[in-house]
């Protein structure tokens, strides 16, 4: 019996095999989402770090739109501050903080 993995990915390379374009689209790191989408044998193309890079993988980065360092270092001070817990996606690596709120004493 196939499991629903290996049906996606069966109706997945059907769909590339018919010509269409089947792009991988993700929040996290590039790393992470091609190596999904080599698995899948799909497009070579993905969509990562939450949708600040398109990736051709047989060739090279197509688009990239980063927050400048100075700006992302604003908003982790910020959260820092008010003690927001975040995740980032960078285009190789995940942040993120553990807040861990205030006893009272």
């Amino acid at each position: 019996m196939k499991t629903k993995s290996q049906n996606i990915r069966k109706i997945l390379q059907q769909a590339v095999a018919k010509g269409m374009y089947v792009i991988l689209c993700s929040g996290r790191t590039n790393e992470f989402v091609v190596t999904k989408s080599k698995e899948l044998e799909i497009t070579p193309i993905v969509i990562s770090s939450n949708g600040t890079l398109v990736y051709d993988y047989s060739q090279q980065k197509i688009y990239i739109d980063s927050i400048e360092r100075k700006e992302i270092e604003r908003i982790l001070s910020f959260a820092t501050k008010f003690q927001i817990k975040y995740k980032l996606n960078a285009i190789t690596t995940r942040y993120h903080n553990k807040i861990v709120p205030n006893e009272e004493k």
